[in-house]
């Protein structure tokens, strides 16, 4: 077992209580930390687990279960002080033990974790799930009698459908990404009174309808979020567009730290000639005029860009460029 703690960047941990009034006469304290539970039959799990928070800034404890299980940490220090604000939950934790897969977590271990959700106001992401009554759903199956979807080259598009459980996350619904390389369940709900679509599958391979891909449950108070594919941070554009949804949901948009994206183009070696675009023989050296285009581009693209954003196309100088064209060119 191995036992990790991770504090994000940001405001320090001592501004990471988060006060939530459930009575006029209590009230309760909740750190921000999230906890992880993942396996530890695939090395790549801590990334796909964690990557998405260290993004952020937000903290979070890293609790790996090895196939014989491991004893959770302390959840609260008392009745009204808990010690995480949400938790996440990769792949089930979930090993083959002689062909029957099911999870490292005791049933009692589960239950601990449910009675905490319900104590604290706590909310659950189960990411890369089997659908099941415990999602308020079950697997569809293929046309060929299969559960489960895609072979190599076959894509079922991924999309949000129901984006109002998370809008600070400002998902586009009906945005489509690609699922393939990753396998996933299509599911459909059978149980509509606590559970409802937050994304789906469009048809493929041998799907010939869409079918759920995620969705929310609400039992008796208890929330949690499930997601039925498999999650590779580490390579995937899909895992990386989706994890904004249970991030904002789960911390229900408040947050210790935050998230900085640096995007950076560069046209490069503007000052040298080159061959790539010219006629077999001809080279060809950028003017001015060549880069005016970018110019009202990039004041285009300010111009929708969030408050305190900024966004500048650089150029890359080759001074080789300018003294070769001084030297044997004579300007």
């Amino acid at each position: 077992m191995s036992f990790v703690k991770k504090l994000g960047r940001g405001l320090a941990l001592s501004t990471a209580l988060i006060s939530l009034c459930v009575s006029s006469a209590s009230a309760l304290t909740v750190n921000s930390t999230i906890l992880i539970l993942a396996p530890t039959s695939d090395v790549e799990a801590p990334t796909s687990a964690t990557s998405g928070f260290d993004a952020y800034g937000i903290p979070y404890q890293l609790l790996q279960i090895p196939s014989a299980g491991a004893p959770l940490p302390t959840l609260n220090s008392s009745t009204t002080a808990g010690n995480y604000g949400g938790i996440l939950i990769l792949s089930d934790v979930s090993y083959d033990y002689n062909g029957n897969y099911q999870s490292a977590i005791t049933t009692a271990q589960y239950n601990t974790l449910y009675a905490y959700q319900l104590a604290f106001g706590v909310r659950m992401v189960r990411l890369d799930a089997y659908p099941d009554d415990t999602s308020g759903t079950q697997a569809v199956a293929a046309s060929d009698g299969s559960e489960g979807c895609c072979s190599d080259g076959v894509e079922q598009l991924f999309s949000f459908t129901n984006a109002t459980g998370f809008p600070t996350a400002k998902l586009k619904t009906g945005a489509t990404v690609s699922t393939q390389s990753l396998w996933h369940y299509p599911a459909k709900i059978t149980d509509s009174k606590t559970t409802w679509q937050i994304a789906q599958f469009a048809a493929g391979g041998n799907y010939a309808s869409k079918s759920t891909a995620a969705v929310i449950n609400n039992f008796a108070g208890r929330q949690q979020m499930v997601f039925f594919i498999n999650w590779a941070t580490d390579w995937s554009l899909a895992s990386n567009f989706i994890q904004h949804a249970y991030i904002h949901w789960l911390t229900r948009g408040l947050f210790v730290g935050a998230r900085k994206v640096y995007l950076g183009t560069q046209i490069d070696d503007v000052h040298l000639t080159t061959a790539l675009y010219s006629p077999s023989g001809a080279t060809y050296r950028i003017t001015p005029s060549d880069l005016a285009p970018y110019a009202s581009w990039q004041a285009s693209v300010n111009s929708r860009l969030p408050p305190g954003s900024n966004y500048i196309v650089e150029l890359g100088h080759n001074g080789n460029g300018d003294i070769i064209n001084s030297s044997e060119y004579g300007r």
